[in-house]
C-alpha cells in the first residue's frame, strides 16, 4: 500500500511536468509539484524494495541462488537498490527537474539550498538540482556504453586469444600486456589531447577513449577462463562434430565465461564513471555548458569558500555511485562464483 500511495503522488506530481517535457518553458518557476515529486518517487522506490526482499526472504529456499544469494546479503540489496534508484533518476530526470539545466539565472547567485532550490544555486544562477539529475544521465550512460564497449572488445580478444592460442594468443596478450603498463591517466589525456573536438563529438570522444583503454582487464580473465574451458569435453564433442570456430568460440565458450565478465562490467561502471570526472576536474571533459558530474565539481572549484555546496553535492553523488556500483559488483561475485557462495 505504500508502495502504491508513493507511485500515485509521484504520478500526480508529475502530471504538470508532462508538458515541460513536451512544450519546454525554461524559465518556469519551482511550484509544489516539483517539489514533491522527487520524495514522491523515493518513497514509492523505498516501499517497492522492502516488499522485494520480504517477497525474496518468504520463500528463498524455493528460489534461484541469485535471488538467495541477494537476500541474504545486505551489503548487494544495498548495492542493487542504489543503482535502481540512480537508474530511475536518469530515467524520470525530465519529470524531476525544475529548470533547465543550462538556463541562466534561474535563481540568485550562489543561493543556498532552500525549499525553492533544494541544492542551491552556482555561480551563475543556475539550479543545481537540474544540473544534478541531467550530469547524471550523462555520466552513467559515459560509465555503461563504455563499459560496454570495454566487455566487448576484451571479451572477444580474451577468447580468440585463449582458444586459437599459438603466436596469435602471444600477439594480442603483448598488446593487452603494454596497455596494461601505460598509466590509464596519462594515456587518457595524451589522447584527449591530441584529438580534442567540441560539442556532441567530443562526448562521444570521452565515450570512446574509455572503452578502448579499459578492456585489457577483461580479456586477461576472459582467456584464463577459455584456456580451462576448451579441454572440455564438450569443447571436444563441438570439434568432432565439426563446428567451426566461430559458432565454438561465440555459442558454447563465451556464454560460459560471462559470469565474470558480468561482475567486472558491475564493478568498472564505477570506475569509468570516476575517469571521466578526473577527465572534467583537469579540463580534458566534456565540453561546456553540457553538465557531467566531474564538470560540476570542477564548476564548485573557484567557489568552493564562498558555495561549498556546488562541487559538494556532485562529489556525494558521484561517491554515491560507486559505492553502489561496487557493492552490486561484490554481491554478483559472492552470488555466480560457486566457492564464495557456500561460505
Amino acid at each position: 500500500m505504500l508502495a502504491l500511495a508513493g507511485v500515485c503522488l509521484w504520478a500526480v506530481s508529475g502530471l504538470p511536468r508532462w508538458n515541460a517535457v513536451l512544450f519546454p518553458n525554461p524559465g518556469g518557476a519551482p511550484d509544489l509539484h516539483a517539489a514533491i515529486a522527487l520524495p514522491s518517487l523515493v518513497l514509492a522506490i523505498g516501499a517497492l524494495g522492502r516488499e522485494a526482499r520480504r517477497f525474496l526472504d518468504a520463500d528463498a529456499r524455493r528460489r534461484s541462488p541469485f535471488a538467495l544469494a541477494f537476500a541474504s546479503n545486505p551489503t548487494a540489496m544495498i548495492g542493487l537498490f542504489g543503482a535502481l534508484v540512480l537508474a530511475a533518476l536518469a530515467l524520470f530526470t525530465p519529470l524531476l527537474a525544475p529548470f533547465d539545466p543550462n538556463l541562466i539565472d534561474a535563481g540568485p547567485k550562489n543561493t543556498a539550498p532552500c525549499f525553492a532550490y533544494p541544492l542551491g544555486t552556482d555561480t551563475f544562477g543556475r539550479d543545481l538540482l537540474s544540473r544534478l539529475l541531467y550530469g547524471g544521465r550523462i555520466s552513467l550512460s559515459i560509465g555503461f556504453v563504455a563499459v560496454s564497449i570495454a566487455a566487448t572488445i576484451g571479451t572477444t580478444v580474451g577468447a580468440v586469444a585463449g582458444y586459437v592460442g599459438g603466436w596469435v594468443d602471444a600477439a594480442l596478450m603483448w598488446v593487452v600486456n603494454l596497455i596494461l603498463a601505460l598509466p590509464r591517466l596519462v594515456f587518457l589525456l595524451t589522447i584527449v589531447g591530441l584529438f580534442r573536438t567540441t560539442g556532441a563529438q567530443s562526448l562521444m570522444l570521452i565515450v570512446v577513449i574509455l572503452g578502448l583503454t579499459g578492456w585489457p582487464g577483461v580479456s586477461r580473465i576472459v582467456r584464463s577462463q577459455v584456456l580451462s574451458l576448451k579441454e572440455q569435453d564438450f569443447i571436444q564433442a563441438a570439434r568432432s562434430l565439426g563446428f567451426s570456430t566461430p559458432r565454438i568460440l561465440f555459442v558454447h565458450l563465451v556464454p560460459n565465461v560471462l559470469a565474470p565478465v558480468i561482475v567486472f562490467c558491475s564493478l568498472a561502471v564505477g570506475s569509468t564513471i570516476l575517469a571521466e570526472a578526473g577527465l572534467s576536474y583537469l579540463g580534458l571533459g566534456v565540453p561546456p555548458p553540457t553538465s557531467t558530474w566531474g564538470t560540476l565539481v570542477t564548476d564548485g572549484r573557484e567557489s568552493l569558500r564562498v558555495a561549498p555546496w556546488v562541487a559538494t553535492f556532485p562529489g556525494l553523488a558521484i561517491v554515491w555511485a560507486v559505492m553502489c556500483f561496487n557493492l552490486l559488483g561484490d554481491g554478483l561475485r559472492d552470488t555466480l562464483d560457486p566457492k564464495l557462495r557456500g561460505r
